[in-house]
């Protein structure tokens, strides 16, 4: 990840800067360089999949697409440790996890 990425991503996020700046809130260089990618783990259980996330702090969202294009919000993540079960309605299914800015 690349520094001004960085930055962007460990914003203090504040509606009264949404929409006015890019960061979408106050800088917060102290979180730039405490970042850490979230932690991911992924385990399958009879026919569910089972999703557990751990980041630091900044908002994520759990992406899903059966043929890696055309990618839908499967959720946001908000807070630093969660866990999210999916029943998946068809065989093949891929899941990414992308920050929001």
């Amino acid at each position: 990840m690349q520094l001004k990425e960085r930055i962007m991503m460990s914003a203090d996020k504040l509606p009264t800067l949404e929409g006015k700046v890019k960061s979408g809130g106050r800088l917060n260089l102290l979180n730039a360089f405490l970042y850490r990618p979230p932690q991911i783990s992924i385990s399958k259980t009879n026919d569910n999949i089972e999703i557990n996330t751990q980041t630091t702090f900044g908002d994520y969202k759990i992406e899903s697409s059966q043929y890696l294009s055309n990618w839908s919000t499967f959720t946001n993540i908000m807070g630093t440790n969660n866990t999210y079960t999916i029943a998946p309605d068809v065989s093949t299914m891929f899941y990414r996890i992308k920050g929001v800015k």
